[in-house]
């Protein structure tokens, strides 16, 4: 998925609630510097230290180790503005497989 993103001209950025899993992120392909831990990413958002537009896409993974508030903040920062940038969560099993290479 990542590839085609970024074939299509698209920001891919990778977040995870800790610093070590969102550095796997950058193993699927996605720019070292579009990956951040979380805490880190939201903050930079909401500062608008991060360009988030309608091109751009947001993978987080293990979306079910955030907390409901992180969540709904993320949700709060995709709609600021009607930027309309994608999310794309990822599960455990998900991750095992890597976000944007073939499971088989």
């Amino acid at each position: 998925m990542v590839a085609a993103w970024q074939a299509q001209g698209r920001a891919v950025h990778g977040v995870s609630l800790a610093w070590r899993q969102a550095d796997d992120l950058a193993e699927a392909g996605i720019d070292r510097g579009n990956v951040r831990a979380f805490s880190v990413f939201l903050d930079a958002a909401k500062a608008g230290g991060i360009a988030l537009d309608r091109r751009a896409v947001v993978v987080v993974d293990e979306l079910g180790l955030l907390g409901t508030r992180q969540g709904w903040s993320c949700c709060g920062c995709s709609r600021r503005g009607a930027s309309g940038w994608r999310c794309w969560a990822t599960t455990g099993s998900a991750r095992r497989s890597r976000p944007g290479r073939s499971s088989t």
